[in-house]
């Protein structure tokens, strides 16, 4: 069944700052991503994406800033966050719409792939039987488990972890996906497969919002790319959007796209230049150097 088109995630100024710093992580941010889209968040390290998936998951809570509100969350049409205060109904009904992934999941090494699974769906109040263990198997199927399905986590390849994590945030059917790095680890095939997963659940009404390094992955995945820098928005749309707004051509990739809008030289993004080049290292004779070493 297709999910009404309603605004799955709606963030209004929320603002951020973690105990002890001296600057804001997230500065009065809004952004809202309706049901049936995916949307890709993109920014240099630190630039606060990791802090606005937690804060949409519920792990973490808007603190706000002197002389500043915390501002807003709603998840499905419940609100996770006023005013930085919870509802502990509104917030357990939240959880029940969305699937998280982490950037590291935090799995149980000594359950197998099967069992956690089916503990996640637990969580999430999925009635045992029959369904949710077909759903299972489908799952494990698609993602290429089937047969280490069975085996303890804790000698599952980093790869296998993260799509065991991602297994367990679809088992319930999730309304939205919020995802952090979901393509680290995973092999090409695992990757395509990921995709085709997300496009899939995109088309049924699924709002995603994930959070990747990976340009190429959010250029070719997502219907949107939103440019997270120094914990504000500073771009938001589509390619053509990006592109008309930095002056890029058709052709330009979102790589050139963002190292126009937030800076070739910085954080390395630039990559190296002749004026910044690695210092040579001058040769020593090896037996030189060890008897020095004594």
């Amino acid at each position: 069944m297709i999910i009404d088109e309603v605004a799955m995630i709606a963030v209004d100024g929320v603002n951020h700052t973690y105990l002890h710093a001296r600057t804001p992580a997230l500065v009065d941010l809004s952004v809202t991503i309706p049901s049936g889209q995916i949307a890709a968040l993109v920014g240099r390290n630190g630039a606060g994406k990791t802090t606005l998936l937690r804060i949409m998951t519920g792990l973490l809570r808007p603190t706000g800033r002197p002389h500043t509100k915390a501002g807003t969350v709603a998840i499905a049409g419940h609100l996770l966050y006023q005013g930085g205060a919870r509802g502990r109904e509104e917030m357990a009904a939240a959880k029940r719409m969305t699937g998280a992934v982490a950037d590291q999941p935090p799995l149980y090494d000594r359950l197998t792939g099967r069992e956690f699974i089916r503990f996640s769906a637990e969580f999430y109040s999925v009635a045992r039987g029959a369904a949710l263990e077909q759903r299972i198997s489908e799952l494990l199927v698609f993602f290429d488990l089937e047969d280490k399905a069975d085996n303890r986590i804790g000698g599952y390849s980093l790869g296998m972890r993260k799509k065991t994590a991602v297994c367990a945030a679809l088992v319930h059917n999730p309304r939205m996906l919020i995802l952090d790095e979901p393509f680290d680890g995973l092999d090409p095939m695992s990757r395509l497969h990921l995709k085709d997963a997300l496009r899939a659940q995109s088309r049924y009404g699924r709002a995603i919002l994930l959070s990747t390094h990976g340009l190429e992955v959010a250029e070719d995945l997502s219907d949107r790319v939103l440019v997270l820098d120094q914990g504000r928005i500073i771009a938001d749309g589509d390619m053509a959007h990006l592109r008309s707004i930095t002056g890029s051509d058709d052709s330009d990739r979102l790589e050139t796209v963002f190292l126009r809008l937030v800076g070739a030289k910085s954080d390395g993004y630039g990559g190296a230049t002749e004026s910044a080049a690695l210092p040579a290292v001058a040769e020593t004779d090896n037996d030189d150097a060890r008897e020095r070493g004594r």
